[in-house]
């Protein structure tokens, strides 16, 4: 004796592929969801790290639009790709991630500001950027030469801490450091932004990808 079973597969395969077909759906969305995350992350722990002197324009430059894809640095079905990055423009920023060394691209000296600066939150004064100080070099009656610029600045080269000089008060030899010169400045790697969005991946992705997947085949025709 023959017992046959026959089992309509079909209700099935349509489960299943309907399944299929909300998969790209719920990773676009997924991605998205944990990119912002992750920018807001990032964001958040800037001043942790960082003397944020104008915290507005700085945390603007942790981007999620304009990107390179089609579209934009957000992810759709067919461009499963999510961007958290650092504006072009921002390279001042950039630079933490990997960290490095600063040197002058002139081949000279780097110009670390000291008194230039009135205090550690504050912006270096337009007036008083080297470039604005407008150095030019003169002869004394002993020939020695002097670089000489606006506001009672001089450059010192051939003392112990070379930099930008400025004369301060009526009181003569008075003068104050404003830049020391340096053959180079250490970069430390303390962006930290790969590493941000690696530990935010890692901690969000299951939960956010199982809740928009549920929710695609909930919603699904």
């Amino acid at each position: 004796m023959n017992i046959q079973i026959r089992v309509d597969t079909t209700p099935a395969q349509r489960v299943v592929g309907e399944m299929a077909r909300q998969i790209p759906y719920a990773v676009s969305r997924s991605l998205n969801e944990v990119a912002d995350l992750g920018q807001h992350e990032e964001r958040t722990k800037l001043d942790t790290r960082f003397i944020l002197r104008r915290p507005q324009f700085i945390l603007r430059t942790i981007k999620r639009n304009a990107g390179i894809y089609p579209s934009g640095d957000f992810s759709d079905k067919q461009h499963l790709v999510a961007i958290v990055r650092v504006d072009a423009k921002a390279d001042f920023l950039a630079k933490f991630e990997a960290g490095g060394e600063k040197t002058a691209r002139s081949g000279g000296s780097v110009s670390v500001p000291i008194a230039a600066r009135p205090n550690a939150l504050a912006i270096v004064p337009k007036r008083l950027r080297p470039r604005e100080l407008h150095f030019k070099k003169h002869t004394t009656k002993r020939g020695k030469i002097q670089e000489k610029g606006d506001y009672g600045t001089f450059i010192l080269r051939n003392v112990p801490v070379p930099g930008i000089y400025q004369r301060v008060g009526h009181v003569r030899g008075s003068i104050r450091l404003l830049y020391a010169f340096r053959p180079s400045v250490e970069i430390k790697p303390i962006l930290g932004l790969e590493a941000e969005m690696r530990t935010t991946v890692e901690e969000n992705w299951k939960r956010v990808f199982t809740a928009w997947f549920k929710r695609a085949l909930e919603t699904a025709r």
